[in-house]
Parts: structure tokens; C-alpha cells; sequence
């Protein structure tokens, strides 16, 4: 009792909808977020990246107007302006590893799609 179903790959229509089930909203979003596919206009919005360096550029203003007022700052000020830039690095640097992730499940989800319907086929 093998019907075609999504894309026409000879998917029994339970098993079809159970996986579409346990995938939820997440099994219909592409494998790459938009700005990395090709021919892609990009995200409409700036990116964890770009946010990160609005807000550094606008700190960098903020500490150039202090300095201009105040003279170099008290060595708590400095400590605590230094304690941002560290964490906003690291900040960064844990952005892009979560991306990272988030590419290799969609990678292992697609794998295990195919796996099972070719287990399916046989």
C-alpha cells in the first residue's frame, strides 16, 4: 500500500505524515538559514553578528564621548569596559558554534529522513 507521497518518492502516507509530525515547524525550514543559500536577498533584519557590531561601534562612540568629558576613566571603568569587549567576544564566538550546531543537526536530521525512507524502499 505504497502511495506516492511528498515528493514522490513512494513514502507510505503514515509514515510520510508521522515524520512530518515529529519534525515539526523545524522539518519545512531549509537547511541554511537564507543569507547562506545562493541567489538569496539575505535576512530583512541584521544578523547576531552585525547586532554585535552595532553595539560595539555605538560603545566605541559612547567611550569617545566619556573620554572627551573625563579624561581616561577610572581603572574600574577601564576594567569593567575591557570585562564588555571579552564578553562580547566570547558572546560571538559562542553565536557562531551555536550555528555551527544548528547546520550539523539539519545536516544529521536530512540524513535520517533519507535513511529511513530508503529502509522503507527496500
Amino acid at each position: 500500500q505504497l502511495e506516492p507521497g511528498p515528493g514522490g518518492c513512494g513514502l507510505d502516507l503514515a509514515l510520510a505524515e508521522e515524520l512530518l509530525e515529529l519534525l515539526g515547524p523545524e522539518g519545512a525550514a531549509p537547511a541554511e538559514p537564507p543569507a547562506a543559500a545562493p541567489g538569496g536577498s539575505g535576512p530583512a533584519r541584521p544578523g547576531p553578528a552585525e547586532e554585535a557590531e552595532e553595539e560595539e561601534e555605538e560603545e566605541k562612540a559612547r567611550g569617545a564621548r566619556r573620554k572627551r568629558r573625563g579624561g581616561a576613566g577610572t581603572p574600574r571603568q577601564r576594567d569593567g569596559e575591557r570585562r564588555v569587549r571579552v564578553l562580547t567576544a566570547h558572546n560571538e564566538r559562542l553565536r557562531a558554534e551555536i550555528q555551527r550546531l544548528s547546520a550539523e543537526v539539519q545536516r544529521t536530521r536530512a540524513a535520517l529522513i533519507d535513511r529511513i525512507v530508503n529502509l522503507r524502499q527496500v
